[in-house]
């Protein structure tokens, strides 16, 4: 699903797990609060790099610690099928978003700020 999104340069911008559903009588996945979906942004690496940053942290969130590894193993299968050539700057860039969206959320937590 994220896949054909970006493909067709749509991005989500609010890309978290609590975002997607399952529709048992159609046994297709959906998307949420599509509100914030962005169209042909003119750097659409940045929001891939967002959405997908945001999908492996809420993986971290609600998974717990068999997050990560489930978030990796998405990955690879989401740089799969994109067919983006670049596999490896893309990994580095969403672990480092990652880090910056769990970094602002502790401080966030810190300060009081119901999340």
């Amino acid at each position: 699903l994220l896949v054909r999104l970006h493909k067709h340069k749509l991005y989500h911008q609010d890309c978290y797990l609590n975002h997607f559903f399952w529709d048992e009588k159609t046994k297709t996945l959906g998307f949420l609060d599509v509100s914030r979906i962005l169209v042909n942004p003119c750097f659409s690496l940045k929001y891939r790099i967002k959405d997908l940053a945001q999908l492996g942290y809420s993986f971290e969130e609600y998974l717990g610690e068999k997050g990560p590894s489930f978030f990796q193993k998405f990955l690879s299968y989401y740089l799969d099928l994109s067919g983006i050539k670049l596999k490896w700057l893309v990994k580095s860039l969403v672990k480092f978003k990652i880090w910056l969206i769990r970094w602002r959320t502790k401080r966030a937590r810190e300060k009081g700020k119901k999340l």
